[in-house]
């Protein structure tokens, strides 16, 4: 990453945010945030300067930090002590603000690569080998395994739950509940995880539609309709009618037929 992506981070960490309320607080999109975060955005200075007013902070005093931190991290590296001792040679006014957002920045997940078709590819190849797992243990694998935690993996289970409702609904409930776990460990822009988030719970809404339960099915969508609205995605990797496709099903089975094709 390079230095002002770096900075970009330590002063998120600073203001205690997440990647949506940050981008409000500077007047931006979260997809900016964390596209920076992964290391695919170049922050120029006067985003910087915006940023770390939002800490609290001036750009100059952040970029004290910034190298304190870099210091300080060195030595946590190679497990040495004496972090109050590290931080004597910086400025009173600042040690609060290192000493708070350490723990905060070193919690930060690392970049990681940006969501892509090629992921789909992968995927296939994931759930061939899950597929062979017994389905009581297939969580524990996907908990344990972060090769496992792709977002395109959550859409092919989707697919295979949709698939398998018509012969066994417990095996699509299933396919969908892995599909929500995998969902909520997948690392990215939060955007982007939100909608991945609210895709997997319109699966899990489906699954209540075919087994005749119709008003858990209803809250399962319009949780998962939140979701999706409270995301976005930046990659165009969503159909962007699934939801409704789902939600035009569900109205068919509510009864609501003027609302199914409208």
């Amino acid at each position: 990453m390079t230095r002002r992506q770096e900075l970009a981070r330590l002063l998120r960490a600073l203001s205690g945010k997440t990647q949506e309320d940050f981008a409000e607080a500077i007047g931006s999109h979260p997809s900016l945030i964390g596209l920076i975060e992964i290391g695919r955005a170049d922050p120029g200075d006067t985003v910087l300067r915006t940023m770390a007013r939002a800490a609290g902070l001036d750009l100059a005093d952040a970029r004290l930090l910034l190298d304190e931190h870099e210091r300080l991290a060195r030595f946590r590296r190679q497990r040495l002590n004496g972090e109050v001792d590290l931080m004597s040679a910086l400025p009173e006014r600042l040690r609060d603000h290192l000493s708070a957002a350490l723990r905060r920045l070193w919690t930060l997940p690392r970049p990681v690569p940006l969501p892509c078709t090629g992921d789909r590819e992968k995927a296939h190849e994931q759930w061939r080998l899950l597929e062979a797992v017994p389905a009581t243990l297939r969580q524990a694998v996907t908990r344990a395994d972060k090769e496992l935690w792709n977002w395109a993996l959550c859409e092919l289970l989707c697919e295979q739950s949709e698939k398998a409702a018509g012969r066994s609904v417990e095996e699509a409930a299933g396919l969908a509940q892995l599909a929500e776990e995998i969902a909520s460990l997948v690392r990215g822009p939060e955007g982007f995880c939100r909608r991945l988030q609210g895709y997997t719970a319109a699966h899990r809404s489906n699954v209540h539609r075919v087994a005749g339960e119709l008003k858990p099915a209803r809250v399962a969508l319009e949780r998962a309709k939140a979701l999706w609205h409270s995301g976005d995605d930046p990659f165009g990797l969503f159909d962007p009618g699934r939801l409704l496709d789902l939600e035009a099903s569900l109205c068919r089975g509510e009864r609501r037929f003027e609302q199914a094709v409208s």
